[in-house]
């Protein structure tokens, strides 16, 4: 007879966490390294695809360093040494990262699917595992901890105990509606468009060469480049903008950018539109509860402050280990 979707579902432990993005994925290899007994589950069957978070900075790579994913995600993404702020083709500011007192001054430029990718590979070599299609449907006090109740693939559903239980789960957390914690804050009118894109080689100005700041009269643009020949773009757009073509892409290049003719767009990659929420919620923890990530906070994507604050999050669990602060600078 097969083998039951939950049968390698553990019924007790001592921590259980609810999501398997980057936040949820570092906690896990955290825990797996200091010998902590977890359970992590994942509504979704595998890393989602897409960009999503860019940018990596150098107090998240200390972290991802903890857990040996740093060295490996820097071989596989780009070094940004550099961020300029510009008036069309004119340098209003042009910052370096290479004198931060950090083994990594840089700004990582690598997908939010790549770092998971490498996240769970790590996880994989550590012993640990993401127990992928089960979902949170709710949980209970059980002093002293939590017994939750976890749908399995099957849509049988077990009953876990946890001592812990972290909230990893997203904007949309149910360990924090279920808490009953709130999540105030607000949504801003404002709309922008993002756009993953390849360009027509040679057709991108040098000053694309940076994660660069456009200001001009028709709005705000942001480019940076992306590993694998790619470049992202992101701009306020009107309301009710859908999500951008290349054609559009290519006009919001020229008429923000560098404004020298404006690079060619040959592959939409990704593209989409979105409101930024800024919320904080009300607590972080009640009792063995606690919240990580787009589940505790959210807010605007300027600085990438998003995934980097969410990888760093276990820092409120007590989840300390040395980094290799000493060694030489890659």
């Amino acid at each position: 007879m097969a083998s039951s979707p939950t049968a390698s579902l553990a019924t007790q432990t001592d921590v259980l966490i609810v999501g398997a993005g980057p936040a949820g994925l570092t906690l896990a290899a955290g825990l797996t390294q200091l010998g902590v007994d977890h359970v992590l589950i994942e509504r979704a069957d595998a890393v989602q695809p897409g960009a999503k978070a860019a940018f990596v900075q150098p107090g998240a790579l200390e972290y991802l360093d903890r857990v040996g994913v740093a060295d490996r995600l820097v071989a596989a993404g780009i070094r940004g040494r550099h961020f300029s702020v510009h008036d069309g083709a004119r340098t209003l500011l042009r910052g370096s990262y290479d004198n931060l007192d950090t083994p990594f001054p840089m700004m990582l430029l690598v997908s939010q699917q790549t770092t998971e990718e490498h996240l769970h590979r790590r996880l994989t070599e550590l012993g640990g595992m993401v127990h992928r299609r089960h979902k949170l449907i709710t949980f209970s006090p059980d002093f002293p901890g939590v017994t939750a109740a976890v749908a399995a693939p099957d849509g049988s559903v077990r009953a876990v105990y946890a001592r812990y239980l972290i909230g990893a789960d997203g904007v949309h957390s149910r360990v924090r509606s279920t808490a009953g914690i709130a999540f105030p804050g607000k949504t801003r009118e404002q709309l922008f468009a993002l756009a993953d894109v390849r360009l027509e080689p040679g057709s991108a100005s040098a000053l694309l060469e940076d994660t660069t700041f456009f200001f001009s009269s028709e709005g705000m643009l942001l480019t940076s480049p992306l590993a694998d020949g790619q470049h992202r773009v992101v701009a306020s757009v009107p309301p009710g903008s859908k999500a951008p073509t290349a054609e559009e892409t290519e006009t919001l290049l020229a008429t923000r950018g560098p404004r020298q003719g404006g690079p060619k767009v040959v592959e939409v990659i990704t593209a989409s539109t979105y409101h930024v929420q800024e919320r904080v919620a009300e607590r972080l923890s009640d009792g063995p509860v606690f919240l990580l990530g787009d589940a505790a906070h959210t807010h605007s994507p300027a600085g990438g402050q998003g995934m980097n604050t969410g990888i760093q999050g276990r820092r409120q669990l007590g989840l300390e280990a040395p980094c290799r602060a000493h060694r030489a600078r890659p």
